[in-house]
């Protein structure tokens, strides 16, 4: 039952309640009126009863399908399920996508703590919530939207498995996410780095300027996605799976022309930067080098490697230069040269209400008549 109390030196009442483990707990409710003091206590002893409830309703969900079923890992522990479930995905999904679920449930069992070896009917859409809440406190509205929505993965195999009765991460919301406007190259800085870069590099800029494609696809390039006869390129984005066709600019054009003979199909354009990816399924090392070519043009200062205190596992700062920022430069590019949202957004690949595939067909000639817009960065 709960009670107040007020210490003789204080003038707020203290709330006096149990919670869901029998714990007898005191807080202070910042109120000197006793009779809405008791209230509140009250409220958060009847919050805890709440949660007790939901728990044992879903343990003795699990005793009756373990008694359907037999034998079975559905009263299995949070961490051990999440270990299992792990292991299986490992050989199903490619290593980046294994390494996100891998984070997600490594930071959830972190925050859970000895609740981790608790029952899988603990976890609850409260407790998903305020693990999210944790993950905003210090990291970006994405990445805990990210971690949340990985989680949710696990237990959507927990569901479908008759493990749990309903995935609670369905029943969470994200958080807002914040509004950041990604910073564009100017053509003089472009021109420095193309400047301070030679091979491969050369290549992998003039293709992101000039194709507005990710650092992946462009690095994965293959010459069976060039044609040098017709001047296009036709590539299968790896984000979004959509298919692009895109007009060679004539910088870009000259550059594929200078490169060794003979091209084989099923070789990449870019050698290095492959097998990079290929064998790190992921594109931060590149990303790591195009930020040392910034800095060798005198676009950006280097990083400092000064331990700041605040580790890997805080808010990143947002919105700075990066490859992904020629992406922005050409579709700028584009729309500052008068090239309609709509044919912009076919050769950028933007997935948009204002270009499908289904509805919307662009002509080749009109994105070539776009692309020749473009100025050329190699002068």
């Amino acid at each position: 039952m709960a009670s107040v109390w007020r210490h003789p030196n204080s003038k707020y009442w203290t709330g006096c309640y149990t919670d869901a483990n029998g714990r007898q707990l005191k807080r202070s409710t910042k109120l000197t009126d006793r009779a809405k003091a008791l209230k509140i206590a009250e409220g958060w002893e009847q919050e805890y009863r709440k949660v007790q409830a939901e728990e044992q309703t879903r343990k003795v969900f699990a005793e009756i399908r373990r008694e359907i079923h037999g034998e079975s890992t559905i009263d299995q522990s949070v961490e051990d399920f999440l270990k299992e479930w792990l292991a299986i995905k490992r050989h199903e999904i490619s290593i980046a996508t294994w390494r996100k679920y891998d984070q997600a449930t490594r930071e959830f069992c972190e925050w859970l703590g000895e609740k981790k070896d608790k029952d899988l009917s603990i976890v609850t859409p409260t407790i998903i919530r305020r693990w999210r809440d944790s993950l905003v406190e210090r990291l970006s509205p994405m990445t805990a939207n990210n971690l949340v929505k990985s989680l949710g993965v696990a237990f959507s195999h927990a569901e479908s498995s008759e493990q749990i009765e309903r995935n609670p991460v369905s029943k969470v919301k994200t958080v807002k996410q914040e509004t950041v406007t990604r910073p564009t190259f100017s053509l003089a800085q472009i021109k420095d780095m193309l400047k301070a870069t030679e091979g491969e590099w050369h290549g992998i800029i003039l293709a992101g300027l000039y194709t507005g494609q990710r650092l992946r696809d462009i690095s994965t390039l293959k010459w069976s996605s060039v044609d040098l006869n017709e001047k296009q390129l036709s590539i299968t984005t790896s984000k979004t799976k959509r298919r692009v066709n895109i007009p060679i600019a004539v910088p870009l054009l000259k550059y594929l022309q200078e490169l060794p003979s003979p091209i084989e199909p099923s070789l990449p354009v870019f050698p290095e930067a492959c097998k990079t990816v290929d064998e790190q399924d992921r594109t931060s090392t590149l990303s790591n080098k195009f930020h040392n070519i910034m800095v060798t043009a005198g676009i950006t200062e280097k990083r400092s490697k000064a331990n700041t205190g605040r580790g890997h596992s805080t808010r990143r700062e947002r919105g700075g230069l990066s490859f992904h920022c020629l992406r922005h430069t050409a579709t700028s590019l584009l729309k500052n040269a008068g090239v309609s949202e709509a044919v912009a957004m076919d050769i950028i690949g933007h997935d948009s209400a204002a270009i499908s595939a289904h509805y919307t067909h662009i002509e080749d000639e009109a994105k070539r008549r776009a692309i020749d817009k473009l100025p050329d960065v190699s002068l």
